[in-house]
């Protein structure tokens, strides 16, 4: 059968019909009629009015959500920053506070994971131990070892006790050792960092080895990422951390080792350079946020017990540099060309690095032991006070 067209007229009905069809009859109200009733009829106006509020509640909630860059803004009016709560005492100096990082570094073999026996030993004991005073009882120390074999940690763990007046083989309560090196990867040694520090608590934790938690060393976005979230554990856990780097091994000797190295220099508290000098591990601080730490001294004896611990305090460090720089100011009368060519004679002095050199002429300007002026020409270099020869 063959459709028909339908004509304008009909195509107009036929919409009208369809329409009628769905909408409510017309009713008529008298203007008395309550605005109640009106909107029951018009089920459109109820929707139009919750969406009006919820606009408005949108609106409200929009004009109360602070900016994220405003969480940053440093409150000069806070009266409730405490100043730094040290983990030990040093000659009568505090150190390592609380959320803080600490790097212990040097080159291989020279003692880094032996210099952190007494910093460990004598908060577990709570009582002084060569030289270090605990200032405040602990929860846990946590001690990660990444790279030692087990008889290397066991000989370390034994001299550990004995410091402490324990037996050998003994287990401390309050101490967790862990030996990943046979672990599968070392995104692995990170996780079980992680999971040891949920479960133990540990109020000091010790990564002996923070190069074997990051896959590729050359990496920079892999390190800022590792050293973000030492910063955030630290904060968030309530931890003082130590963390142990190797010094490069060619070049400036004083820098740490990688991506990660540099990392860590930047961000670090407190940064402990580790040697053997004359038969004896000394602890020298490169870098403090806060007061300084005076050169630490110890020795294993014959039957391997940590003894004989000296503390070279400030005033003997300052004689030291002033035999230096004593030194430096007899080879030209004290003047010199630039701070540079005063560097290039200490390093002729002292046969340290050019990098090592800069900072001992730090140390000696902090410590007030030299007195350098520029007259235009030369850098007329003279100590200061007594110590004029």
């Amino acid at each position: 059968m063959e459709k028909k067209e339908m004509t304008a007229t009909e195509v107009t009905a036929k919409a009208k019909a369809t329409f009628e069809i769905h909408t409510p009859a017309k009713v008529v109200i008298n203007s008395d009629s309550s605005k109640d009733f009106k909107k029951n009829l018009n089920p459109f106006d109820d929707l139009r009015e919750r969406l009006e509020a919820d606009a408005d509640e949108a609106a409200q909630t929009a004009a109360n959500i602070v900016p994220s860059w405003k969480k940053y803004i440093f409150d000069f009016s806070d009266r409730n920053i405490s100043l730094p709560e040290y983990l030990l005492k040093i000659n009568g100096i505090g150190m390592f506070a609380r959320r803080s990082l600490t790097c212990i570094t040097g080159r291989a073999g020279q003692g880094k994971s032996q210099s952190l026996i007494p910093f460990t030993a004598a908060p577990l004991a709570q009582r002084e131990l060569l030289g270090v005073t605990p200032l405040r009882p602990i929860r846990h120390i946590l001690w990660h070892d990444t790279e030692q074999e087990p008889w290397s940690i066991s000989e370390k763990a034994n001299r550990l006790l004995r410091l402490m007046g324990m037996p050998d083989y003994s287990q401390p309560p309050q101490l967790t050792m862990l030996t990943t090196r046979q672990a599968p990867s070392n995104q692995e040694r990170l996780k079980i960092t992680k999971e040891a520090i949920e479960d133990k608590n540990p109020d000091i934790v010790i990564i002996d080895g923070i190069t074997d938690m990051v896959q590729h060393m050359e990496d920079p976005d892999e390190a800022q990422q590792l050293v973000a979230d030492l910063l955030k554990m630290i904060d968030e856990r309530d931890i003082t951390l130590f963390v142990v780097i190797h010094q490069n091994e060619g070049g400036e000797s004083n820098k740490l080792r990688s991506f990660i190295g540099s990392e860590l220099m930047r961000k670090a508290s407190n940064i402990l350079e580790v040697s053997v000098e004359a038969g004896c591990f000394k602890i020298r601080q490169t870098k403090s946020r806060s007061v300084p730490m005076p050169i630490y001294r110890f020795r294993i004896d014959k039957e391997g017990n940590l003894t004989e611990s000296m503390v070279e305090n400030p005033q003997t460090e300052e004689g030291r540099l002033a035999d230096i720089f004593r030194k430096v100011i007899e080879k030209r009368n004290g003047s010199f060309d630039s701070k540079k060519q005063i560097y290039t004679y200490i390093v002729a002095v002292t046969g340290e690095s050019k990098s090592r050199a800069k900072s001992i002429y730090e140390r000696a300007e902090a410590l007030d032991v030299i007195k350098v002026d520029y007259d235009g020409h030369k850098y007329k270099l003279n100590l200061k006070g007594n110590r004029v020869s």
